[in-house]
């Protein structure tokens, strides 16, 4: 009977476990979140995007001033820099997509 009963507190401590598993993840990426929203950085990412395996598009704000990255595995590019409204970038796209038709 001592057999069964410790068999079947190590079931509950494992499936314990295993349910505490995915909260910790949860509660780490929050803490993670809310770190990055507490920051008081001069660099903010504010989109990536990822393009191949190792490449990547990366829409950075330095002092008010956005900046397009492409980033690969040997260099970072500054491919274009726009106001911080962020127009300017929509009207580039557009004129980029009607000159290739």
């Amino acid at each position: 009977m001592a057999d069964t009963s410790s068999i079947w507190r190590l079931f509950f401590a494992l499936a314990f476990l295993i349910a505490l598993i995915p909260l910790v993840i949860w509660g780490l990426k929050r803490l993670q979140g809310l770190q990055l929203k507490l920051s008081k950085s001069e660099i903010q990412i504010l989109a990536s995007q990822s393009i191949g395996t190792k490449e990547k598009l990366i829409l950075v704000e330095v002092q008010g001033k956005r900046m397009l990255l492409g980033a690969t595995a040997n260099s970072i590019t500054c491919l274009s820099e726009f106001d911080s409204t962020g127009n300017q970038f929509a009207e580039m796209m557009n004129e980029q997509l009607t000159n290739e038709k």
